[in-house]
C-alpha cells in the first residue's frame, strides 16, 4: 500500500505516512495545475505588422482583427490595380485620373500599414497590462 499524497509505501495497518502524515485511508488532495503564461512582446508585434499587415494582431491574440486587416490591405491593393488597367485599357496610356487613383491606393495603403503597426504594438501592451493585472488571458 502507498500514500495517497506523497506515494511513500506504507506497511499494512499503518495509519499514517510517515514522511507527509496523510491519513492512509483518506484520498489524496487535487493538485493544482498551474499554467504559466507568458507576455507579448511589443516589439515583435510591430515588426510582424511591419512585415505583413495583420500579423501582429495575430500574434497578440486578435486573430479576426488581423484577418479583417490583412483581407482589407489586398482588396485596397486589388481594387487600386483593377482600376489602373481599366483606365490604362481605355485610354492606352496613363492619365491624371489614373494617376490620382494611383497615387490614391499607394496612400492608403500606406495609411493602413502604418496604423497597423501603432495597433500592434498598443494591443500588445494590453495584452500584457491585462496579463499582469488578473493573472489571466485579456482574449
Amino acid at each position: 500500500m502507498y500514500c495517497g499524497r506523497c506515494g511513500n509505501r506504507l506497511d499494512e495497518g499503518q495509519a499514517y505516512c510517515d514522511r507527509c502524515g496523510q491519513r492512509s485511508g483518506d484520498p489524496a488532495p487535487p493538485r493544482q495545475q498551474y499554467q504559466t503564461l507568458r507576455e507579448k512582446s511589443e516589439g515583435a508585434a510591430a515588426v510582424l505588422s511591419f512585415l505583413c499587415g495583420g500579423l501582429g494582431q495575430i500574434y497578440v491574440g486578435k486573430i479576426a482583427r488581423g484577418l479583417v486587416i490583412m483581407l482589407g490591405y489586398i482588396l485596397l491593393m486589388i481594387f487600386t490595380f483593377f482600376l489602373m488597367i481599366v483606365i490604362m485599357w481605355d485610354d492606352g496610356d496613363l492619365t491624371a485620373l489614373g494617376i490620382l487613383i494611383l497615387f490614391l491606393g499607394v496612400v492608403g495603403q500606406f495609411i493602413i500599414w502604418i496604423w497597423n503597426i501603432f495597433d500592434a504594438h498598443k494591443l500588445a501592451r494590453e495584452y500584457n497590462d491585462r496579463l499582469r493585472s488578473t493573472g489571466m488571458r485579456p482574449w
